[in-house]
């Protein structure tokens, strides 16, 4: 019968130990949990970052684009007006000249 007890404690010692170590992987298993959301989460936020950049990028061209288009039909406009009053007055200048319809 004295053997019996000798048997209970190791046995009552190799289930603590089994129990810390399961209890050990649980919280390993978190922490790897947690690390793994954790890297998602910034290769999420680096791509949702990037995406943002190029859009905002892409937006700024399409700006940049619509003013220099209005500057350059600006400037036509001012060329084509220019011309128009040279031609006038070779024209007026050669008695060529014609009446305009004014306001």
């Amino acid at each position: 019968m004295a053997a019996d007890p000798d048997n209970v404690k190791r046995r009552v010692q190799m289930e603590t130990t089994l129990a810390f170590r399961a209890a050990e992987m649980n919280a390993q298993n978190s922490v790897m949990l947690a690390c793994g959301w954790a890297n998602a989460r910034e290769r999420a936020d680096l791509a949702s970052s990037q995406r943002h950049l190029r859009k905002r990028v892409d937006d700024e061209l399409i700006q940049a684009n619509k003013e220099t288009l209005l500057k350059r039909r600006a400037r036509l406009k001012q060329f084509l007006a220019a011309e128009a009053a040279g031609f006038e007055s070779q024209l007026g200048e050669m008695g060529l000249a014609f009446a305009k319809a004014r306001p």
